[in-house]
């Protein structure tokens, strides 16, 4: 079917039944509308505790991460896409061979 007919066909579609058209897209927005809330929502919660954990951390501790990719609601850490997930031991022994790094620990990280 060309595109052209395939518009015409849809916009038949919606003049011969407007009521209908109007719910389906009442439907549609509505539902975009409370996702959008619900994940705004998830986000400010989990700003919030961030900002209070952060602050709460000593000075002189720093957090040593895998390259990611940050999407919003999708994050992807680079090294799962080829088979390599978090830091390597290799990685691990080098950072604490470090001057001044007195030890490294593993970081359990639960996502919701």
């Amino acid at each position: 079917m060309k595109r052209g007919g395939l518009i015409r066909g849809a916009w038949r579609d919606l003049i011969s039944s407007p009521r209908r058209s109007l719910v389906s897209v009442l439907g549609i927005a509505l539902g975009v509308a409370v996702f959008l809330v619900i994940v705004g929502l998830g986000y400010g919660a989990r700003n919030a505790v961030l900002k209070k954990v952060v602050q709460e951390l000593p000075v002189d501790h720093i957090e040593v991460l895998p390259r990611s990719i940050d999407l919003g609601i999708i994050k992807l850490e680079t090294g799962s896409l080829f088979g390599n997930a978090g830091l390597s031991p290799k990685t691990v022994s080098q950072l604490e061979e470090l001057e001044g790094v007195a030890a490294v620990y593993s970081k359990l990280e639960v996502k919701l």
